[in-house]
C-alpha cells in the first residue's frame, strides 16, 4: 500500500532541492498570464501570481488546490475537467489487526471501496447520482459534511 501523503512530501522535498518554493495557506487572488504564439497559434504563459497582497513572479504554477482547482484555472484562462462533489463514506472505530500495511480493496463493478485509515477502515463508494458542489466555499478546509445516509445507502 502506498502512503499518498508520504509520496507527495517526497516530491515536495525533491522539488525544493531543485529550487522550487512552496507557499501554503496563502489564498491566490490572481494568476497573471501573457500571450505569445507558437507556429502562429495563440498560447498563454504564466508570469506571476498575486497572493496575500503580494506579487510573486514565476514561470510555473502547480495547481494542486483540489476542490478549488477550477477557480484557480479560470484565473489563468484555462478550463479543466474537474467537478467537486460531496462524497459519503464512514470510518470504523479501531479494529484489532487493521494497520496501514493492509491492501486497499475496490470493487469496480459495485463502485465500492475499503481502505485502511490508521487502525480503522474507511468504507465508501462512488454514488450513481453524485451531489455536485459547484461553488466551493473558500473557507472550507479539510472539513467533513454530516453523513447523508440516503446517499451512503446507494452503495449498500
Amino acid at each position: 500500500t502506498i502512503d499518498p501523503a508520504g509520496v507527495v512530501n517526497q516530491y515536495k522535498r525533491a522539488a525544493e532541492k531543485l529550487g522550487s518554493r512552496f507557499v501554503e495557506n496563502c489564498p491566490v487572488q490572481a494568476v497573471e498570464t501573457e500571450a505569445y504564439a507558437v507556429h502562429g497559434k495563440p498560447r498563454r504563459k504564466v508570469t506571476a501570481v498575486q497572493a496575500n497582497g503580494q506579487r510573486i513572479q514565476t514561470k510555473y504554477v502547480v495547481n494542486c488546490t483540489g476542490a478549488w482547482a477550477n477557480a484557480i484555472a479560470e484565473m489563468a484562462q484555462l478550463k479543466i475537467p474537474l467537478r467537486a462533489m460531496k462524497h459519503a463514506y464512514i470510518v470504523t472505530e479501531a479494529i484489532e489487526g487493521v494497520h496501514p500495511g493492509l491492501p486497499n480493496m475496490r470493487d469496480h463493478d459495485l463502485s465500492i471501496y475499503f481502505k485502511t485509515q490508521g487502525d480503522s477502515l474507511a468504507l465508501g463508494g462512488y454514488e450513481k447520482n453524485p451531489e455536485f458542489w459547484p461553488n466551493v466555499d473558500p473557507e472550507f478546509h479539510f472539513g467533513l459534511f454530516d453523513l447523508d445516509w440516503d446517499t451512503f445507502n446507494q452503495n449498500l
